[in-house]
């Protein structure tokens, strides 16, 4: 399941997510009522396996209504007793109060930095002072949640190599068994929107190699392609969804998969508050088949034939032979074996190609059946 909670102190320059700022209290209990309202009528086939409240910011609810939430949710959902619990924060709205809160409900937390520097978070329109990240640092470290994940952002044009580093290293000492590294990318609809100080594709991937090799030699492994941990550490809740698995998706912009079709509720919490329907996805079932197929790649691990036969009993030969196709044009990108299809380190770096090219499948495979 995925809960947003679509409210910010704040606009960062580089965010394209749909969240309000400076919400009323008003305006976030009648929110929060909506989303109880969703859970009770929710009849669950089995106890949930994952749980991730995202954002926007889950922490800019005050300690009442993050009890309120986490107290429902108990009342209305079905967990597995190793249900992987997860909340996104950010620093300059984390109280002790709610720090104590979250850490009796959650078991993984993940830190919105982007980076410890402070000219760089200015760059980035991050509203966060190194006095704030520093006070919400030392509460997590009171508290010692069994999983910690701390987001960065690297290609930022004029910042030094040496910079980022810095911020691996400071991420590092604060005992994360979690990183997420993504490139700037200048998204239309941010405040930054096109002028976003981006650096050169080019520069990107030599640094996006070079964290890989940093991190690497600290124990910490990429297991996608934005995404790092130490062993036991990797996110579950994106692992599960990765692989095509269903999703609850719940709130204003959010998005949910029931197996054939996706869903995604209207970026407007007016909108949810009347209660209306989330807009359908639906398409041809060979097209969401290659869909599920190329989203995954973006995992190092990618495809076991095992796996995906228990989404699509007999259609591992077909894929097979499609990607040893694709594989004679660039062979470097791909590792593929009678049991398994993966990207490699190079393949993984040019993953938006790849997944054009899966997604382009779709004629090809009409005659198997599902």
């Amino acid at each position: 399941m995925y809960i947003h909670i679509p409210f910010c102190a704040s606009k960062c320059g580089y965010c394209a997510f749909y969240s309000e700022i400076g919400t009323g209290a008003l305006r976030r209990r009648a929110y929060l009522e909506k989303i109880v309202e969703y859970l009770r009528q929710i009849n669950f086939a089995e106890p949930l396996k994952t749980l991730y409240l995202g954002g926007g910011t889950p922490n800019f609810l005050t300690a009442a209504e993050l009890e309120y939430l986490f107290e429902n949710i108990r009342k209305y959902v079905p967990m597995h007793s190793d249900c992987e619990i997860s909340c996104e924060m950010n620093p300059e709205t984390l109280t002790p109060a709610k720090m104590q809160l979250i850490a009796s409900f959650v078991n993984r937390i993940s830190l919105g930095v982007q980076s410890f520097d402070d000219a760089v978070r200015r760059k980035l329109m991050r509203r966060c002072s190194g006095q704030q990240l520093q006070k919400a640092l030392e509460l997590i470290k009171q508290y010692q949640i069994k999983h910690f994940n701390i987001d960065l952002i690297y290609g930022v044009n004029t910042v030094e190599w040496q910079i980022f580093e810095q911020d691996l290293a400071k991420a590092l000492d604060w005992g994360v068994d979690h990183l997420s590294c993504y490139a700037l990318t200048a998204e239309e609809n941010s405040i930054l929107g096109l002028h976003s100080p981006v650096a050169d594709d080019e520069s990107s991937a030599q640094w996006w190699q070079k964290i890989g090799d940093y991190l690497a030699g600290k124990g910490m492994f990429r297991y996608e392609i934005s995404n790092y941990a130490r062993k036991g550490g990797i996110c579950q809740h994106n692992k599960n969804v990765w692989q095509g698995d269903n999703l609850l998706g719940i709130g204003a912009a959010a998005s949910g998969f029931n197996g054939r079709d996706r869903y995604t509720f209207d970026g407007n919490i007016d909108s949810f508050l009347r209660g209306e329907a989330p807009e359908i996805d639906s398409i041809p079932s060979q097209l969401r088949m290659l869909e599920i197929f190329a989203v995954n790649l973006r995992t190092v691990d990618g495809w076991e034939k095992s796996r995906w036969e228990k989404l699509y009993a007999n259609c591992w030969q077909p894929m097979l032979e499609l990607c040893r196709r694709a594989s004679e044009k660039n062979p470097q990108w791909w590792h593929i074996t009678a049991d398994e299809i993966k990207l490699q380190e190079a393949g993984l770096l040019f993953w938006d190609d790849v997944a054009v090219e899966v997604l382009d499948w779709s004629e090809l495979i009409l005659a198997v059946n599902f």
